[in-house]
C-alpha cells in the first residue's frame, strides 16, 4: 500500500464544504492499486483507469480516507468501460458500508446500483442522464438514503459506527476489460465536534486575557485623560493670572490718565496739546480730551467742546 499525501489531493478537494472546516491538506489517503489500475490527479479531478489483468474484480484502485463520521457524502462520477466495470464511492466503518455504484455490463450498463453489507442491492429504474452524474449518501439516525441525480433511489436501516470513513474505488471484472473513471466535486459534511471541557477552559482563559488587556487599555486612557486635564487646568490658571495682571495694569493706566486730565482742566492747555498733536501728524480734524478740533485756512487750529 502506498500513500497519496494531502497536498497532492488538495487541488481535488479544495472546494469541499462541511459543517465545520475539514483540513483536507492534513489527510493522508491510502491508495491500493492492483492488476493494471492506477489513480492520478488531473486538474480538479481524480482519474482511476486501467486494463484488467485477471478475472474476478482483482484489477482495481481503492482510495480510503480516515475522515471523521459523516452526515453525508456527495460526488460526481463519469466512467467509460469495455466489459464489466464498476466506479463507486461509499461511506463505511470497519464492518459495514453503504455504496453507490456506476456499473457497466451484466445488462445494467450505466444504471445506479445501491448496495449494503446486508446483501441488499437496488438497481435504479432510471439510468444516469449525463456523463457526469451526481450521487449522494445521506446518513440518518436510523439508517441512510441514497440519491442518484437528485432522486431518492434507496433507503436502508444500516447504521454506521463512529469509525466511518470515505472510500472511492474503481474495478474491472474480466481480464482485458478497460475502465476509466473520473471523480470530482467531492463534498463531505461532518457534524460539529462537541465542545470539550478543555475547549471551554481555553476559551475562558482567552476571554480573561482579553478583559485584562481591555482593562489595561482603559487604565491607560484614564491616565492620559488625567494628564490632559492637569495640563488644561495649568493653562487656565496661567490665563487667569494674565487677566488679573492686565486688569491691574489697566486700572493703573486709568489712574494715570485721570491725573493727566486733572492737570489739563484749562481748556487752552488741552487745545494746545490737541492742536500740537494734529500738526505733528498732519491731521485736519481730531477729537480728544473733550475737544473737537479742526485745522483750517492759514493753519489755524480751532477747537470747541464736544457736546
Amino acid at each position: 500500500m502506498k500513500k497519496f499525501f494531502g497536498f497532492v489531493f488538495f487541488v481535488l478537494f479544495a472546494a469541499s464544504a462541511a459543517a465545520y472546516p475539514l483540513d483536507w491538506s492534513g489527510i493522508n489517503w491510502d491508495v491500493t492499486d492492483s492488476g493494471g489500475f492506477t489513480a492520478s490527479i488531473s486538474g480538479e479531478e481524480l482519474i482511476v483507469s486501467g486494463t484488467a489483468a485477471s478475472d474476478g474484480w482483482s484489477s482495481k484502485s481503492i482510495l480510503v480516507s480516515p475522515t471523521s463520521p459523516t452526515n453525508s457524502v456527495s460526488i460526481q462520477i463519469s466512467a467509460v468501460s469495455t466489459g464489466t466495470g464498476s466506479a463507486n464511492f461509499s461511506v463505511r466503518d470497519e464492518t459495514n458500508y453503504v455504496t453507490i455504484d456506476k456499473h457497466f455490463g451484466d445488462g445494467i450498463d450505466s444504471y445506479c446500483v445501491v448496495g449494503d453489507t446486508a446483501g441488499n442491492h437496488y438497481v435504479s429504474a432510471l439510468p444516469p442522464t449525463s456523463n457526469y452524474d451526481n450521487y449522494k449518501i445521506v446518513l440518518k439516525d436510523d439508517g441512510y438514503d441514497a440519491y442518484c441525480n437528485g432522486e431518492l433511489v434507496y433507503s436502508g436501516s444500516l447504521v454506521l459506527d463512529k469509525n466511518a470513513f470515505v472510500r472511492i474505488a474503481a474495478a474491472a471484472r474480466d481480464a482485458g476489460s478497460t475502465l476509466t473513471a473520473n471523480y470530482k466535486g467531492l463534498v463531505v459534511e461532518a457534524p460539529v465536534p462537541p465542545i470539550t471541557l478543555d475547549d471551554r477552559v481555553t476559551t475562558l482563559e482567552q476571554q480573561i486575557k482579553d478583559l485584562q488587556q481591555e482593562n489595561q487599555n482603559q487604565e491607560n486612557r484614564i491616565g492620559l485623560l488625567e494628564a490632559t486635564t492637569a495640563t488644561i487646568n495649568s493653562a487656565l490658571t496661567q490665563v487667569q493670572n494674565s487677566i488679573s495682571t492686565i486688569t491691574t495694569q489697566l486700572s493703573q493706566l486709568q489712574e494715570t490718565i485721570n491725573k493727566i486730565l486733572g492737570f489739563l482742566s484749562n481748556s487752552l492747555e488741552r487745545k494746545v496739546m490737541v492742536c500740537g498733536y494734529m500738526k505733528d501728524n498732519s491731521l485736519k480734524d481730531y477729537n480728544a480730551l473733550g475737544l473737537t478740533c479742526k485745522i483750517g485756512k492759514y493753519s489755524l487750529c480751532n477747537c470747541s467742546p464736544i457736546r
